[in-house]
C-alpha cells in the first residue's frame, strides 16, 4: 500500500496530487433500497470518466465504497486517501422525474466548491444511459471545473508542467479575452519548455492559438494558423489516443478549408471519446462551410445536452445561430445568436449574423445597434472585408450563395461598403 494511506503519514489536502478526487457513493434518497443500484451505477461509471481525465489521480470504486451509508467527515477522507477533493451526490425518484444532485468539495478546508443538479425525465432514463449518460454529463462539467480550480490556486514558487498547463486551460476557459488568451498562450509554452511531451499543453496551445486566428487578433494569420497545426500535430504524436487533440487538429485543418480531412479527423475524435462535446460542435461548423447547414443542427445539440454549461457554450450558440443564418431562417437565428451574446462572452461573428437578420426581417433599428458593437469589436471592419473573408471559407456552391445572402444583409443593415 502505498504510504497516503498509512496513519502516521497521512497527506496534507495541498499536498496531494493535483485533480486527486474520490467519488464517494452516491446516497439513494428515494425510500427504496431496491433503487441501490441506480446510485451505484452512477458512482461506478463516474468514477471511470473522471479517470479518463489526463492527469487526475482516482481513488478506486471499491476502496470508495468502503465509505457506503457511513457518516463521513470529508477533511478527514481527504487526509486518509490524500486527496484534494472529494465528491459526494444523491438521488432521488420522484414521480416519473429522477433528480440527481453532486457537489464537489475541497478535502482540506471543507469548503463546498461546485454543485450541480439535473432532473431527468424517468420515461427517456434508459436512453440517456445509452448515449446522453448522467456520469457523462456530471464527468465533463466537473472535469473542466476541476482544471479551474487548480489554476485558480496560489501559483507554486517553482510550478511544473502540470501546474502551468492546468493554469493555461483554466485561463483560457474564462476566455474569450485577447489578454487572457494570449496568457494562456505563455503559460502552454512554458509548459512545453519543461515537457515538451506533455499532449495536453500541446492541444491546449493549439486551441488557444486557433481562437487568436478566428478572433483576427494578430495581423500574420497564416502564422498563427501554421502554429496551431504544429502544436496539434505535436499533442497527437505525443498521445495517439488523446481525442482532445484529434479535435483540435481538425478545428486548424478546417480553417486550412481543407474540410473532408476535417470531418474525417472529428469522426476519430469522436471515435475516441463520444462524449467529446467540442468536436460534434466542430464537426457541425464544417458541415455549414460545405453546403449542410441543416445537418449542423443536431450535433451542437446534442454537445449541449452533454455540456449543458460549457465554458465554450458562447460559441455553440453561435454556430446554431449561424447554421439558421445559412438557411435563412432569421427568427432562429436571432434567437440563437442572442443567447449566445446573452452569456457575456461574445464572438464578433454573432453580432455579424444578428445585424444581417434582423436586416432581412425589417428591423432597422435592431440591425443597425448590432452592426455598431460589431464595428467595437472589429474596428474599421466592412463589406468588402466581410466578402473577402467569407466567401474565401469554401468554394462550394451552396455556401457561397448562402454568405453572398448574408452579405446582403449586413449591407442592409449600414455596415460600411469600404
Amino acid at each position: 500500500m502505498s504510504s497516503r494511506f498509512l496513519p502516521n503519514q497521512q497527506a496534507d489536502s495541498t499536498e496531494a496530487p493535483p485533480l486527486s478526487i474520490v467519488v464517494l457513493p452516491f446516497n439513494n434518497l428515494s425510500g427504496e433500497p431496491s433503487q441501490d443500484y441506480f446510485a451505484d451505477g452512477i458512482t461506478e461509471d463516474l468514477t471511470t470518466d473522471l479517470s479518463r481525465i489526463a492527469g487526475s489521480f482516482v481513488i478506486s470504486r471499491n476502496t470508495a465504497f468502503t465509505f457506503k451509508g457511513k457518516a463521513v467527515d470529508t477533511r478527514q477522507i481527504g487526509r486518509e486517501l490524500g486527496v484534494r477533493y472529494v465528491l459526494e451526490g444523491s438521488v432521488r425518484r420522484m414521480g416519473g422525474t429522477v433528480r440527481v444532485n453532486a457537489q464537489l468539495i475541497d478535502a482540506g478546508s471543507g469548503a463546498h466548491l461546485w454543485a450541480e443538479q439535473m432532473d431527468l425525465d424517468q420515461g427517456t432514463l434508459s436512453t440517456l444511459q445509452d448515449n446522453l449518460g448522467i456520469a457523462n454529463r456530471l464527468a465533463r462539467t466537473l472535469s473542466v471545473e476541476l482544471v479551474n480550480v487548480e489554476g485558480r490556486r496560489a501559483p507554486r514558487a517553482n510550478p511544473d508542467a502540470v501546474d502551468l498547463t492546468m493554469r493555461g486551460w483554466s485561463v483560457l476557459n474564462a476566455g474569450p479575452n485577447r489578454d487572457e488568451v494570449q496568457r494562456s498562450v505563455t503559460l502552454f509554452e512554458e509548459a512545453l519548455r519543461i515537457d515538451a511531451d506533455n499532449a495536453q499543453a500541446s492541444a491546449g496551445l493549439a486551441q488557444a492559438l486557433v481562437l487568436i486566428y478566428r478572433s483576427r487578433w494578430d495581423p500574420d494569420p497564416a502564422n498563427i494558423l501554421a502554429r496551431a497545426d504544429e502544436a496539434a500535430t505535436r499533442a497527437i504524436s505525443s498521445a495517439p489516443n488523446y481525442a482532445q487533440a484529434h479535435s483540435v487538429k481538425a478545428e486548424v485543418l478546417g480553417l486550412a478549408n481543407r474540410f473532408d480531412a476535417a470531418i474525417a479527423t472529428y469522426d476519430r475524435a469522436i471515435n475516441l471519446d463520444r462524449n467529446l462535446a467540442a468536436a460534434h460542435v466542430g464537426r457541425a461548423r464544417n458541415l455549414v462551410v460545405i453546403g449542410r447547414a441543416a445537418d449542423a443542427m443536431a450535433p451542437v445539440e446534442r454537445a449541449i445536452r452533454l455540456s449543458p454549461r460549457d465554458p465554450d457554450l458562447y460559441v455553440w450558440y453561435f454556430v446554431l445561430c449561424h447554421a439558421n443564418t445559412h438557411l435563412a431562417r432569421d427568427a432562429q437565428a436571432i434567437d440563437w445568436c442572442l443567447k449566445s451574446i446573452a452569456t457575456g462572452k461574445t464572438f464578433w461573428a454573432a453580432w455579424m449574423d444578428l445585424a444581417s437578420a434582423y436586416a432581412w426581417r425589417g428591423q432597422k433599428a435592431e440591425a443597425a445597434a448590432a452592426v455598431a458593437e460589431l464595428l467595437k469589436m472589429r474596428p474599421g471592419f466592412t463589406v468588402q472585408k466581410f466578402t473577402e473573408e467569407g466567401l474565401g471559407v469554401s468554394n462550394h456552391p451552396a455556401f457561397r450563395k448562402e454568405v453572398q445572402r448574408i452579405v446582403e444583409g449586413v449591407r442592409k443593415a449600414g455596415l460600411p461598403e469600404r
